[in-house]
This record gives C-alpha cells, sequence and structure tokens, in this order.
C-alpha cells in the first residue's frame, strides 16, 4: 500500500491533524500518541484483517499539502513534534546532515 493510499486511508478512518499544535486525532477525539520504535508518533489502522502503520508526520504534511514526498525533516529534532512549521521536504543528503553537528569529516580507523 502506498504512503498516498495509507493518508487517505487514515482521512477515511476520521483521523484529523491540527497545524498549530501538531496533534493528530482519532475520530473519537484521542490524540495519538502511539510511538514507533525510532520515537515517531504511529497511527495503527486496521483493513480487512491487516494492520496498516502510517508515521504521523508522514500523515500531517499530506493533510496539509495533499502530497505525499520522499523525505521530511523535523527541523528541531524532535520526533513526536509535528506542526507543520516543524517540517520541511528535504533530500536524502539534507537529512543526513542531521546525524553530526560538525560537517565534513570522517573516522580515521588509524
Amino acid at each position: 500500500m502506498t504512503r498516498k493510499a495509507k493518508c487517505e486511508l487514515a482521512i477515511e478512518k476520521g483521523y484529523l491533524y491540527c497545524p498549530e499544535t501538531g496533534f493528530i486525532k482519532s475520530k473519537y477525539g484521542k490524540i495519538i500518541n502511539n510511538k514507533h520504535n525510532q520515537g515517531y508518533i504511529d497511527l495503527i489502522m486496521r483493513l480487512d484483517n491487516q494492520t496498516i502503520h502510517l508515521l504521523g508526520h508522514i500523515f500531517a504534511w499530506y493533510w496539509v499539502n495533499k502530497e505525499c514526498v520522499n523525505q521530511l525533516d523535523h527541523i528541531n529534532g524532535i520526533k513526536d513534534d509535528n506542526r507543520i512549521s516543524n517540517l520541511r521536504s528535504v533530500t536524502n543528503q539534507q537529512n543526513q546532515c542531521n546525524r553530526t553537528t560538525t560537517k565534513g569529516y570522517y573516522w580515521n580507523k588509524k
């Protein structure tokens, strides 16, 4: 199932997103705070006896922009802060820059 199809399924299931707070709510008004094993918000849905996972920041981006992008970056580095002002579309190379604070060096085993 594609990301776009998962996002559309979440909307169909009644999930709501607030761009100012970054909260994702179920159709019952409960704030979703399930954490993926890497710290991201995880929407868990059922479809035909199948469990479908969708990361919260992907759903948030789709809710506002109606598109799915390859990579999203949390600007402040907090993985569960899904405010739209904290998300940006990036390339893989740009996203890898978050791994260290100093750029342009590598580990020399010698």
